[in-house]
Order: structure tokens, then C-alpha cells, then sequence
């Protein structure tokens, strides 16, 4: 085998080896991923957040009319103090 026909070759053996590593890296995460949404974990996760967001959209709505009561009391006292 001449040096030229050698280094084709040697560059296809390093592809492949490249190609392998990377489909086992693949598979690796895949099966972590997998064994995490089994074990309820991510699922557990999402829920969780989903509950805080929930929370924080119902405080800011609690925050949101508080302050609408607060202001309309104040109109009516201003409205009150004129009257009179």
C-alpha cells in the first residue's frame, strides 16, 4: 500500500471512529433522558414549575386588584371631600 492510498484511509478510520463516539454519546444521553422521564423526575420538574408560575400569575392578579380597590377608595374620599 503506497503512503497516498494510506492516508485516505487513515482519514476514513478516523471518521468512523468520530461517527461511533458520537452515535454512542447519542445513545447515552438518549437513555438518560429516557431513565429521567421514568423516574418521574422531569415530569415532577415541569409540574413544579408550572404550580410557581401559577402562584406568581395569581399574587400579581391579588397585587393588581388590591391596588385598583386602593385607588377607587381614594376617588370616592377625593369625590366625598368635594361634596361637602
Amino acid at each position: 500500500m503506497s503512503p497516498e492510498t494510506a492516508r485516505p484511509l487513515e482519514w476514513e478510520a478516523q471518521q468512523l471512529e468520530k461517527a461511533r463516539k458520537a452515535a454512542a454519546d447519542t445513545r447515552d444521553r438518549e437513555q438518560k433522558v429516557l431513565k429521567r422521564q421514568q423516574s418521574g423526575d422531569w415530569e415532577q420538574a415541569q409540574k413544579e414549575k408550572a404550580q410557581q408560575a401559577a402562584d406568581a400569575r395569581a399574587s400579581r392578579e391579588q397585587k393588581y386588584l388590591q391596588q385598583a380597590r386602593d385607588a377607587a377608595a381614594k376617588d370616592r374620599k377625593i369625590e366625598d371631600k368635594s361634596d361637602q
